[in-house]
């Protein structure tokens, strides 16, 4: 194959493997069967589907058919059928079935189904192309820009009411925003705006944010969303990397714009929305204007870019995503529309321009809050309403709904995850006047699917897991995502969309890995389509994992678990559990006042599900599920939480805690039991666990298994209620015996008292002239002797008659060395005479190669007695700052440190100020590196010395003979310069693997080696840091870094040492910075002094609100 692997296409005779079933017979004459990918099997035997389908065709009434596997639990795919019948036929299913089952033995019976397909239906979803085709665009629609459509829309619905903020009930009619949108775009205008120019906005929703907006539509130029609550380095990447003329901003923002231009030597324009003494107010730019009656917006290319939304920026910083005028179309969401989401969000953005479309109004509320929405709904007689899946439990626990009418509300639009059978219900039977209904969407491309509430009333209802079917001029198809292969209907991989409502690119950022060759985006998402083209979203390809080579969706075994009475919210993922892959686990809010125990949730999946997707990985009750401020579960965030956690260990069908992970637990519970048993009991993770009483046990002897008594030595047998049904995938019967009782390998004895002694492990022991030998007797009197200071005892094989000689290794405990000082003193001294004569002097190096002995020591202290002076210095970051701190620095003489060696995680400028202030003649660097793969990056002293004074954050460039790319997190495709990514290493000092361990995740398939590390490369190649990619965490749907954070603490006089980490907090919040902190000696603040310290220098999401110490 044309640049691609070719090996496994040949067997190791050298013979193209066709991939077709066939066989040959006496003759010599062969007879093909069928392709094997098209081959499946249920009930654990394969069904050809040519042979059914060659069934069919012998009906009279069957034109063409296809027969497939139906995914049919634990017995794999049944054999399911699409049928053209022949015109003016009349056969019912039943008669087809009854048809094919006479012909064929019972597994190849349809019992997956028949699906009658009209050519109608089969033209409209291209099934030839096995792509889907939205409707076309409506010919009503005007090829207009955005500017115009809103400022015709305005002069058309003079009166009528544009805008509502839903939270203090202010109104504004389109006359209104369109005389002061005007005279804003004339102030604009003044300022010299044009197509070119970018104006950013930072503000959360208000009647004013969309005046701004629609003045720079009039003008053709750029619309870009900030939100306040950015860090200042976010606000700063974004704000370089569109550079706008003019910046928008509420009055809680002013600080972070400004501090974002000052440090990045940029400057623009500030506006305020609300009052200033310092900036030009919005309200400022609303006064009356000459010739404002004759403005009109601008005339602009559709396919311009208008709009630069941001991503979520999931590896690294956002992404800008450019929208053209021509992206936005009339969906007829109706004429009144409720939404809570800022402009930073594109939903927002929809709801502004849908509704002037049609001359309706927007409403927007600043928080959801079911007694206030169902206000709402009521007062303003809202048509369409957006929410996210896990916000509609808020209305359904809702009790107060009786004194509102919502007969208003046509359509609830809910988007990102399914909605459960049950929560749909209870929504159905709360809003009956509404439709609600599922869509699929991405910032990238906008609207994709949905149902239409009029021509699709009858799918709503039936498939209402279902995203609906393609919207005007989408044309959608699902390809394998390792072939590329277009797949069919019911066939499940990666959904990719077409549209002229795509993004135009990324903004300055390359965007060609984000569409395939033909032209579609892709959009990184399982899903398939069914018979009727109605879509169905699975999961994102990055959520999904794999169990024993078997793929589990998370979203599937989510919705199992919704169905159980006491459950609120679960989220599932995977759990490491060696060479199975990852097993599945999950967290689970439960209703109030409702109890469940982890087994009876264990049970109620298992009923449910397939073996491999039962809930191995372990189930934990929670609080509160970490969300995004648009209600998205962080799944990555609470995976990465549970697997780092230290409290828990994921062992077994049901979690289990580490206090009887260890043999020595389970030891002292033998030890300790008297004949009935006795009741343990232990509180673990805030969670009582009980151990039930041991039933029974026994005592057999080694070689004729018969029962012994007291002071008689034999293995210990139990049985217990808990005793263990079995291994998991292993052979159990040696290990439990006829009577039930589980052999547990351990020799030992009880006394007269019924007091247990445990001896050896039969493992360990071995056989001398066939009689048992237990090791550890011997050892126990090896270690007796005063000269022994460690044994261990094991059997040397003899000969089949004498069996295994006892041995020992012993360590000699004489060897124990110490040295006193005056040792060390007259040893080193003598020493440095010898290296005087040999004419060693302050200037000269010497270098030590040797194991760790006593010796070591003697010759270092030699050289530092002739005056050698440290030429190099390795320190990691935190210890910089203990030399920083030392008062008494000034009075050494450092002159000698060449260079001093920072790794691990970056410092501050300001630390690398002061320790440049501190060690003058020394060269600061950073380098990069980790076990597996040596030095990765460094500056050179002599060739870098521009860059390690400018570049302070830097980790330096590649090290010699080392290549270094950096990667993105979701496509694995290279980056260029300042993308974040992470970063991937190839070079000859990279490990081999892993000891005796899968090291094959360790390194992508062009043998880097992936570091686990975020950063990225600027314009000189100098590689910067970020942070460790499991450190990170989100709080209010962003990035964390706790690294960040820690430099910033690092700075304070007090603090010594300090760690970040993320605290679970509510639904929308998700995990909240917090921090541990060691403060030096003498010093004694509080904690509100500390967060204040912190809060002064950070954005506001990254403030200590967790609970730290």
């Amino acid at each position: 194959y044309y640049n691609a692997d070719s090996l496994q296409i040949f067997d190791e005779d050298g013979f193209f493997k066709t991939g077709d079933v066939g066989y040959y017979d006496e003759d010599g004459c062969l007879y093909f069967v069928e392709r094997i990918k098209e081959v499946f099997k249920y009930r654990a035997l394969p069904i050809i589907p040519s042979f059914i389908e060659a069934i069919l065709l012998e009906h009279p009434a069957v034109k063409e058919a296809v027969v497939f596997g139906v995914p049919s639990g634990d017995d794999g795919d049944a054999p399911g059928a699409y049928i053209v019948l022949r015109k003016n036929s009349n056969v019912s299913k039943e008669e087809i079935f009854e048809f094919v089952a006479k012909q064929v033995s019972e597994r190849e019976r349809l019992t997956g189904g028949i699906t009658f397909v009209s050519i109608e239906r089969k033209n409209y979803m291209e099934m030839s192309a096995k792509i889907l085709q939205g409707p076309k665009l409506k010919s009503t629609i005007p090829a207009k820009s955005l500017g115009q459509l809103f400022f015709e829309c305005a002069e058309k619905y003079d009166d009528r009411i544009c805008q509502v903020d839903g939270t203090t009930d202010e109104t504004e009619t389109y006359g209104s925003v369109k005389l002061r949108s005007t005279r804003v775009a004339m102030e604009l205008q003044k300022r010299g705006i044009t197509s070119d120019d970018v104006i950013i906005f930072c503000s959360s929703n208000s009647l004013d944010t969309s005046i701004p907006i629609l003045a720079t539509f009039y003008l053709g130029a750029k619309v870009a969303n900030l939100d306040p609550t950015l860090s200042a380095k976010h606000t700063q990447h974004l704000i370089s990397l569109v550079f706008p003329k003019i910046i928008f901003v509420e009055e809680s923002a002013i600080a972070l714009i400004e501090e974002s231009l000052k440090t990045i030597n940029f400057k623009a324009e500030i506006i305020v929305y609300g009052k200033s003494t310092k900036y030009t107010c919005v309200s400022q730019l609303t006064n009356p204007k000459d010739g404002e009656d004759n403005f009109r917006p601008l005339e602009v290319d559709l396919h311009d870019t208008a709009l630069i939304f941001f991503s979520s920026g999931t590896t690294g910083l956002p992404k800008g995503i450019c929208h053209s005028h021509y992206s936005f179309i009339d969906y007829e969401m109706g004429k009144v529309v409720l939404h809570y989401t800022t402009f930073y969000w594109i939903t927002a953005m929809f709801m502004l321009i849908y509704s002037h479309i049609v001359g309706g109004y927007r409403v927007f509320c600043h928080s959801v809050e079911a007694e206030n929405t169902f206000k709402v709904i009521d007062k303003y007689k809202v048509e369409t309403m957006f929410l996210a899946p896990n916000l509609t439990n808020k209305f359904t626990t809702f009790k107060g709904t009786a004194g509102y009418d919502t007969s208003s509300l046509r359509i609830i639009l809910c988007g990102g995850n399914p909605v459960s059978p049950l929560q749909y219900q209870k929504m159905a039977e709360l809003f009956q006047y509404s439709n609600i209904i599922g869509v699929y969407g991405m910032t990238e491309v906008g609207v994709i699917s949905m149902f239409h509430p009029d021509a699709d009333k009858e799918l709503i209802t039936t498939k209402y897991r279902s995203c609906g079917k393609p919207l005007y001029a989408i044309r959608l198809k699902v390809v394998n995502e390792i072939t590329n292969q277009i797949l069919g209907p019911n066939e499940k991989g990666e959904i990719r969309v077409q549209t002229p409502c795509a993004l135009k690119s990324y903004f300055k950022t390359d965007s060609s890995q984000i569409f395939d060759d033909d032209g579609f985006v892709k959009t990184g998402d399982i899903g398939y389509y069914d018979e009727d083209g109605c879509v169905y979203v699975i999961e994102r390809i990055k959520e999904m994992f794999k169990y024993q080579s078997w793929h589990i969706v998370p979203s599937a075994l989510e919705t199992v678990l919704l169905e159980h009475p006491a459950v609120k919210e679960a989220v599932v993922f995977g759990v490491p559990c060696g060479d199975d892959g990852e097993a599945p686990g999950t967290c689970i809010v439960l209703k109030e006042n409702s109890y469940a125990s982890k087994e009876e949730i264990f049970e109620f999946v298992a009923k449910k599900v397939s073996d491999r997707e039962k809930l191995r990985g372990g189930i934990i009750f929670v609080s509160n599920l970490p969300k995004t401020p648009t209600g998205k579960i962080m799944r990555r965030e609470i995976r990465t939480s549970v697997v780092k956690s230290s409290q828990v260990d994921f062992k077994g069908d049901i979690l289990q805690f580490p206090s009887f992970y260890w043999i020595s637990r389970m030891l002292m519970l033998m030890c300790s039991f008297l004949l009935g048993g006795c009741k343990i009991s232990c509180n673990i993770v805030d969670a009582e666990e009980t151990l039930q009483i041991i039933e029974t046990y026994k005592l057999v002897d080694i070689e004729t298994n018969e029962t012994v008594g007291p002071n008689k030595h034999g293995e210990i047998c139990v049985k217990a209620p808990s005793l263990m049904k079995g291994y998991y995938n292993g052979d159990s019967s040696e290990v439990i015996d006829k009577d039930g009782f589980l052999k547990t390998g351990d020799v030992a004895y009880y006394d007269k008292d019924e007091c247990f002694y445990i001896i050896e492990r039969i493992k360990e022991m071995f056989k001398y002239l066939s009689r048992h030998i237990v090791p550890s007797s011997i050892e126990a009197i090896l270690l007796e002797h005063p000269a022994v200071k460690e044994a261990i005892v094991f059997g040397v094989p003899r000969g089949h008659e004498e069996g295994d000689v006892p041995a020992a290794c012993v360590i000699d405990a004489t060897i124990d060395e110490r040295e006193s000082y005056f040792s060390v003193k007259q040893r080193s001294t003598r020493v440095a005479l010898e290296l005087q004569k040999r004419g060693i002097t302050c200037k000269d190096v010497i270098v030590l190669c040797t194991k760790v002995t006593l010796d070591n020591v003697i010759p270092i202290l030699a050289s530092f007695y002739l005056g050698a002076k440290v030429t190099y210095l390795f320190m990691a970051p935190i210890l910089t700052y203990k030399l920083t701190s030392f008062e008494r620095a000034g009075e050494y003489n450092t002159s000698s440190l060449y260079s001093m060696l920072v790794g691990g995680t970056p410092i501050s400028v300001a630390q690398f100020q002061r320790l440049s202030a501190v060690f003058k003649h020394s060269h600061i660097i950073f380098g990069y590196g980790l076990s597996e793969a040596g030095i990765v990056t460094l500056f050179d002293p002599t060739k870098d010395k521009g860059f390690i004074k400018t570049k302070p954050g830097s980790s330096g460039k590649p090290a010699a003979g080392v290549t270094v790319k950096v990667v993105d997190l979701v496509t694995n495709k290279a980056l260029g310069p300042n993308q974040k990514g992470e970063i991937c290493v190839k070079s000859s000092a990279v490990m081999k693997g892993y000891f005796k361990s899968d090291s094959s995740q360790a390194f992508d398939e062009d043998g880097f080696l992936k570091t686990g590390d975020i950063g990225y490369y600027d314009g000189d190649e100098c590689f910067y840091i970020i942070e460790r990619l499991k450190e990170m965490f989100k709080y209010m749907s962003w990035h964390i870094v706790p690294s960040a954070i820690e430099a910033v603490l690092l700075e304070h006089p007090a603090v010594k040492e300090a760690v970040v980490f993320g605290i679970p907090r509510t639904e929308e919040e998700g995990e909240v910075p917090a921090a541990c902190v060691i403060l030096k000696e003498k010093y004694n603040i509080n904690k509100k002094e500390i967060e204040e310290f912190v809060a002064a220098r950070v954005s506001d999401y990254e403030k200590l609100r967790g609970e730290g110490q």
